[in-house]
């Protein structure tokens, strides 16, 4: 394993710090603006066009990732918005949130063409597979569910979990679902056979976000703990481990080209790694506000960040352009 995956990066800041603070090239270029409140999910369309928020002010911003201007405002849901995620073509989004719905939007348009009701508390988590032919949720009420999205009325429930699940991922090949919650491990689950296959082991406290890289080999987890973990997604066997975050992990992400590692954390910190060797790259400090998201552009040049504040933060990275 890399020496950085070893290496704790933590810092003792002083009062000149509770201004937002980068080091390693990482800068600031916008502001996205328009909610009212906390800002718990953030995610930029694969082609870069577009980049979607969802905040505690139950309201979903689209912006222009260039001009940083909102072009469309969602409006549907009755509950804060705990995941938004752009389907792999770019065209919808689906939204996740704790009044207990799942919604999927035309993004040109903003029109609302699915409302799926599968849960029984507030959903935490959404992923799509990238063939687009299937999307699962998880939720406080213990539920992993699969959606077929020919036919979203006919969910499949995956039973295992006993407490709330918060994290979800699905494997490249879409073949694997990968959870994580308020219990032990991270739950593996054959799609087809919707059994458990394995637990990896390692975490232990809650899991808060799960990401796969692109090229299918690696899962990403982060945690209460305060750790991120790298596991290789054939054997179950992690991979690394890196301690840099003084207080929970909120969400981790990994770039389209897969190439950077970004997580964020409830320390105010955000962290950004080459991938998958784990070195150390840009640091981002935000103003004692806790990250809630993060999301990396598909060329890893670009990253943009939620927090307890009411906007996004758009950074450039330091080899943008590369």
């Amino acid at each position: 394993m890399n020496k950085a995956a070893l290496l704790s990066l933590g810092f003792a800041f002083t009062l000149s710090a509770l201004i937002s603070g980068c080091s390693g090239g990482a800068k600031p270029i916008k502001l996205l603006k328009g909610h009212h409140d906390s800002i718990r999910t953030v995610d930029i369309s694969p082609d870069g066009k577009y980049i979607a928020s969802g905040s505690d002010d139950e309201l979903i911003l689209i912006y222009d990732a260039e001009s940083g201007e909102s072009v469309r405002e969602l409006k549907l849901h009755e509950g804060r918005i705990n995941r938004v995620i752009f389907f792999s073509d770019g065209k919808r989004l689906a939204s996740a949130s704790k009044d207990k719905s799942i919604a999927i939007w035309d993004v040109e348009t903003g029109r609302n063409l699915e409302n799926i009701f599968a849960h029984d508390d507030e959903v935490n988590d959404i992923a799509v597979n990238r063939a687009m032919t299937f999307m699962v949720s998880v939720g406080d009420d213990a539920k992993v569910v699969v959606h077929n999205l020919g036919d979203v009325k006919n969910p499949r429930m995956l039973d295992g979990h006993e407490r709330a699940v918060l994290a979800v991922a699905i494997s490249a090949d879409g073949t694997t679902i990968f959870s994580g919650g308020k219990e032990e491990g991270i739950f593996v689950w054959d799609v087809e056979t919707g059994q458990i296959v394995k637990k990896l082991m390692g975490h232990d406290r809650s899991v808060n976000s799960l990401v796969v890289s692109p090229d299918g080999q690696w899962l990403v987890s982060g945690g209460k703990d305060m750790t991120v973990r790298v596991w290789d997604v054939a054997s179950g066997d992690q991979k690394g481990l890196l301690e840099d975050h003084l207080d929970d992990v909120s969400t981790v992400h990994v770039g389209g080209d897969g190439k950077r590692l970004a997580s964020g954390g409830r320390d105010d910190q955000i962290f950004i790694y080459s991938f998958p060797d784990l070195e150390a790259g840009p640091q981002i400090r935000r103003s004692r506000k806790g990250i809630y998201a993060v999301a990396l552009s598909f060329d890893g040049a670009r990253l943009v960040a939620g927090s307890k504040e009411s906007f996004c933060k758009l950074y450039s990275l330091a080899d943008e352009g590369e």
